[in-house]
């Protein structure tokens, strides 16, 4: 009898552990599994970035009314009322005519009035994916009026400095 209460805790003791086992090789499996299906993914958002790079591009060259390589206010305002495509691709990203000046300034980076393919395919394909799009357009204003306070700062010291040097002269 003493014998069977040993035996049984022996028993259960190699059936667990064998359950244990048999659940680290299941997870292990469903680990591995899961690490293909992250790269599977990976492979299909480079896929789509590719593909998406070359449809901006298509749009880019549509948009570009004078083939002048780059786009300026007037053709980013026509193409996105003529070309359904890039009209449905700023709707996505809730940009309506009303912003497409402020997009304008916003991708024109450099300040040169027009805005280069790399400018346009660049943050169109960024900013398709990411539901930051308000946020951007927050961002750059206050980005402007941060800049243009800095300059009525910059003003206002300097008249301030005429005005207490015409003081002292007098």
């Amino acid at each position: 009898p003493w014998t069977a209460i040993v035996f049984v805790g022996a028993l259960l003791t190699v059936v667990f552990g064998v359950l244990n086992m048999v659940v680290a090789v299941v997870v292990d499996e469903f680990a591995e599994a899961r690490q293909k299906d992250v790269e599977l993914m990976a492979n299909e958002l480079d896929e789509n970035a590719q593909e998406d790079i070359k449809f901006l591009e298509d749009i880019f060259a549509r948009v570009d009314e004078d083939g002048s390589g780059e786009l300026d206010l007037d053709e980013l305002l026509n193409g996105a009322r003529k070309i359904p495509e890039f009209r449905h691709r700023l709707r996505v990203m809730d940009i309506d005519e009303a912003d497409l000046k402020q997009l304008f300034y916003m991708l024109d980076c450099d300040g040169s009035g027009t805005i280069e393919p790399a400018e346009f395919i660049t943050a169109l394909s960024r900013w398709l994916h990411e539901s930051k799009t308000a946020a951007r357009f927050v961002k750059y204003n206050l980005e402007k009026a941060m800049e243009q306070q800095e300059q009525t700062r910059e003003s206002l010291n300097l008249a301030i400095e005429r005005m207490e040097h015409r003081r002292s002269e007098e």
